[in-house]
């Protein structure tokens, strides 16, 4: 097998590995959607910053992230 189409059966690899994954988060989103039908979106807005704020803190705490603020 030449290079060029060792390379060229790695890019179609890599193609259908990518459109795999956007099938399975198409289908995450959907099964998302439909388990929070009920949720507004102040509602779930406030519990996207809520988990992010906790996560932020969580690796602050680890020590895997530090802020401007923190360092003096």
């Amino acid at each position: 097998m030449s290079i060029s189409a060792y390379e060229e059966v790695q890019a179609l690899r890599e193609q259908k590995r990518r459109a795999e994954a956007l099938s399975q988060l198409r289908a995450l989103r959907a099964e998302v959607r439909t388990r929070n039908q009920d949720l507004t979106k102040e509602h779930a807005t406030a519990l996207a910053d809520r988990f992010s704020h906790d996560l932020i803190d969580d690796l602050a705490t680890e020590g895997k992230v530090t802020f401007e603020r923190d360092r003096r």
